[in-house]
């Protein structure tokens, strides 16, 4: 009985929240940009290189525009443009997380501060003068999105954003890596970003 009374009480609280929420989620891809002029301009600290990020996420917007959800993202540097091979040195790998943020605005425009925090690992292709390397890293990322709901069901967003992957739980004879770049990406919405 105490159980049934419990569960009536959460379903009593979740569901106007339910109810009124929005919240979408898609595909992603984005890239790191320090020659574009937002970067240049504003002088930030800056070791890009060359990362290309692809994904899927999704998240939750309360009826107070809070943002709450999860993603997963494959990193890739440049390939070979002739074998379309990773490089030597070349560095790949993958992330997962959680998703925070503020949603501003709903409509016209949705616009939104939006953070991306995750764990994944890193691999990094054997050069001329090292043998291959992977690290256990954690990814961080701040953006700033703006979206234009289109049909209701359908938002194309645009993002610039930081960017910072660091290894952790590296010894003293392990290899540190870090980098830390502007980026700029896109992602396809499906669903309604509308709050209630």
């Amino acid at each position: 009985m105490k159980k049934t009374i419990i569960f009536l009480l959460l379903l009593t609280i979740l569901i106007p929240g339910l109810l009124f929420a929005g919240g979408g989620g898609g595909m992603m891809w984005q890239r790191q940009a320090s020659e574009f002029p937002f970067a240049t301009d504003w002088d930030l600290p800056d070791t890009n290189l060359g990362l290309h990020m692809m994904g899927g996420y999704g998240y939750g917007i309360d009826p107070d525009g809070r943002i709450n959800g999860g993603f997963g993202y494959g990193i890739l540097s440049d390939e070979d443009e002739v074998t379309g091979e990773l490089i030597p040195g070349a560095i790949s790998g993958g992330f997962g997380g959680v998703v925070n943020g503020y949603q501003l605005m709903s409509r016209p425009l949705h616009i939104a501060f939006v953070s991306y925090a995750g764990l994944g690992g890193l691999y990094q292709a054997a050069t001329s003068e090292n043998d291959e390397k992977g690290w256990f890293a954690v990814s961080l990322e701040v953006d700033v999105e703006v979206g234009l709901p289109l049909f209701g069901w359908f938002v194309p967003v645009v993002y610039a954003g930081y960017q910072y992957i660091g290894s952790v739980f590296t010894d003293d004879n392990s290899e540190v890596f870090q980098t830390y770049s502007p980026v700029l990406g896109c992602r396809l919405t499906f669903g309604d970003l509308t709050r209630g």
